[in-house]
């Protein structure tokens, strides 16, 4: 069964990227074609695989927030697994990273299966992340800021996170407990 591999370029193709990153992550959101589109830089890698002309995963390439280092998200659709798509995802996402001169890959998983097939290509867990999950709802009111804070809404002044990136972001990311100091430039800082 011929698998072939193509870099996202059309309105159709952002759409059927994002179709297979949500039903591998559900829940999670997923940025828009037009925003996927927006974030397209030369470093960016986006990748379809189809086996027998029917869509079977998509994979990610980027520099990674740790300097030095390179992302990769091969996902593969559950029909498709155990079947090699993956490996040969992952294969072409890694070499986009060498060509851009990024020795170490990073890969992201959330399950067992996924997790097994990062250690046998040589991936090792580091600097695991940890997330605390909570419903928001009705919040208590909490008491008054300490003297000589103020609390303002972003939505009230749009410009202030642009500001934060130089009187207290970098220093918030360079105190990240992480193997490899976190690389985050102003535009990253800005998209988020």
């Amino acid at each position: 069964m011929p698998l072939s591999l193509r870099p996202v370029e059309s309105d159709a193709e952002y759409e059927a990227w994002r179709q297979v990153r949500m039903v591998v992550h559900p829940g999670e959101r997923c940025d828009s074609a037009e925003e996927l589109r927006r974030g397209a830089t030369p470093d960016r890698l986006l990748l379809l695989a189809c086996r027998d002309g029917l869509l079977a995963g998509s994979g990610l390439a980027r520099p990674s927030d740790t300097a030095g280092v390179g992302f990769v998200a091969p996902w593969v659709l559950p029909a498709f697994r155990r079947d090699g798509v993956g490996a040969v995802l992952l294969h072409a996402l890694a070499s986009h990273l060498r060509e851009l001169g990024l020795p170490a890959v990073r890969v992201s998983v959330a399950d067992p299966g996924s997790l097994a097939f990062a250690a046998r290509f040589g991936f090792a867990e580091t600097d695991r992340r940890i997330e605390q999950v909570r419903s928001v709802g009705a919040e208590p009111v909490a008491g008054r800021p300490p003297a000589g804070v103020q609390v303002v809404l972003l939505s009230d002044r749009p410009g202030l996170w642009s500001e934060c990136y130089e009187r207290f972001g970098r220093q918030v990311l360079a105190d990240f407990a992480t193997r490899a100091a976190l690389h985050v430039s102003r535009e990253d800082w800005q998209a988020h």
